[in-house]
């Protein structure tokens, strides 16, 4: 799951917002769901290539939407789908944010015209 949480990372410092300024906004983006599918094993040793996009959001869910393929071969197989959801949480109460915070907006918007949601 490791490399799932980094590929989310990049993208995120990709269209010039830093987890950081989540947390410094006094919000935290936590994993509330997590599905996975494993169509065929990807074996110790093999080059593995991740896949990563946003799916539409729906209200202040973010929905991220993982392949992972076998890249050893010039025609790269699918080894494993999968979806991560994150829901903004306020720090200070450790509740869920049950509207976009003000502060999050920027990421929000930067988000669905990278991903064209």
């Amino acid at each position: 799951m490791q490399w799932m949480e980094a590929a989310r990372v990049d993208c995120l410092r990709t269209i010039g917002f830093a987890f950081e300024d989540c947390v410094a906004a006094g919000y935290d983006l936590p994993v509330v769901d997590l599905q996975m599918r494993y169509r065929q094993p990807l074996v110790l040793g093999a080059d593995g290539l991740l896949k990563t996009r946003l799916e539409k959001s729906r209200g202040i869910r973010l929905t991220w939407l993982y392949e992972i393929y076998d890249a050893t071969t010039d025609n790269p197989q699918l080894c494993i789908t999968g979806q991560v959801v994150l829901v903004p949480i306020n720090m200070a109460t450790r509740k869920i944010a049950r509207r976009l915070p003000t502060e999050l907006q920027p990421l929000f918007t930067a988000l669905e015209g990278y991903f064209g949601n």
